[in-house]
């Protein structure tokens, strides 16, 4: 907790007047307390402290000990700590799975509370359930175990449940990638929209999202990398980009992160046909007489301003839906690429660079099931040891 300052009025009364933070209606909360004139300065100092824990939960929360509203403040809490807005919607959007348990007190819920949240959130839709994935609740997991434990340091709850809920299974993750018709079917697509005049304003949004949507299938970039990519970061010579960044979007308007989401910049290897299309995307500005600088994003509808992760996403979705492609999204295009490098022989760890996994062992809890030929591999190794009559 910050340091507690005892302030004074002219006539000597000593008084305490803390900010907790904002209200949901953005109102600042500075709950006021005097103290008695009898207290030495000391004492003073030991009842504010007492005075302010005792009513910082309940400021916080605008009162409420439901487990909704504390959890909203335990999210503007982590807000105000500096957490990244990306993530702050993240876990609002964990939050509103909580429906059953959001109006009980926080200090009422049980183990068995959770864990029947859990199985009905994993359970499918067509069973009544709401088709969670096994990485979403562990994602809302560890947010609870978080919030629990701020309410204990506080002193609204005794325990923390979670940590006796056992942790859901994450399942493994099926990739849904582009393959045989659909491949050539996007990859037309894409470049069909890359052709349109940037000086046409009806097209130029159409062709900004299909030459993003191309980097991420031609690097499996994900879309704020994407859309943080500046001219400076593509190096001809080296057929290289750096991946140093990327796109948030606060409420203000959308923002470029110095790091990516792993924390660590990155160069991605761009093929001659993606060296090409970055020289054409780019001469199509000359031609259209746009001034660009070196920091001018290369994707970018009008040359100048950064795209919204959310708009390229969207855009793509729309473009897939038009084409007759459905139930694929932007992540795909990333998907695709790491699927089609694995299926052709390509390493685990060259993979993992480039999509920027923090580590070797991520991709391989996502694309194991996509190496080929292991299982063939294993069975041809035990015959072979049989025939040469080897023993154990």
């Amino acid at each position: 907790m910050k340091e507690i300052v005892i302030k004074r009025k002219a006539d000597g009364t000593r008084y305490v007047r803390p900010y907790l933070g904002r209200a949901k209606d953005g109102r600042a909360l500075r709950p006021y307390h005097e103290f008695p004139a009898s207290m030495s300065d000391e004492e003073v100092e030991r009842a504010a402290r007492v005075w302010v824990e005792e009513t910082l939960p309940g400021y916080l929360a605008g009162g409420s000990h439901y487990v909704g509203d504390l959890l909203g403040a335990y999210i503007r809490h982590l807000e105000q700590g500096g957490r990244p807005s990306n993530t702050i919607r993240s876990y609002r959007t964990l939050a509103r799975h909580c429906v059953s348990i959001a109006r009980k007190p926080a200090k009422d819920v049980s183990v068995l509370d959770i864990e029947v949240m859990y199985e009905s959130l994993m359970k499918p839709k067509d069973m009544g359930g709401a088709g969670l994935g096994g990485r979403t609740v562990i994602q809302l997991h560890w947010l609870l175990s978080g919030a629990f434990g701020w309410m204990m340091h506080l002193g609204i709850v005794d325990t923390n449940p979670l940590r006796d809920v056992e942790k859901p299974e994450k399942g493994r993750f099926e990739a849904r990638v582009f393959e045989g018709e659909d491949f050539e079917k996007v990859r037309a697509m894409l470049l069909d929209a890359m052709q349109s005049d940037p000086r046409d304003e009806d097209c130029a949004l159409r062709r900004e999202v299909a030459f993003g949507a191309w980097i991420a299938l031609y690097t499996g970039m994900r879309s704020g990398e994407v859309c943080a990519l500046r001219r400076t970061d593509y190096r001809p010579t080296l057929k290289d980009l750096r991946v140093c960044g990327t796109v948030t979007e606060p409420r203000g308007g959308p923002v470029r992160q110095p790091t990516t989401k792993g924390k660590r910049s990155r160069s991605v290897a761009v093929s001659g046909e993606v060296a090409e299309a970055l020289a054409r995307h780019e001469a199509s500005y000359r031609a259209a007489g746009v001034a660009r600088g070196p920091k001018s994003p290369i994707v970018s509808v009008d040359g100048a301003s950064l795209m919204r992760p959310s708009v390229l996403s969207s855009g793509f979705g729309a473009m897939c839906r038009d084409a007759g492609l459905k139930g694929y999204k932007f992540h795909s295009l990333r998907h695709t690429h790491a699927t089609q490098l694995l299926a052709a022989g390509v390493d685990m760890k060259t993979v993992s660079e480039r999509l920027g996994h923090a580590d070797v062992k991520t991709t391989l809890e996502t694309y194991a099931h996509v190496l080929p030929g292991r299982d063939a591999f294993a069975a041809d190794v035990f015959s072979q040891v049989a025939d040469g009559g080897a023993r154990w």
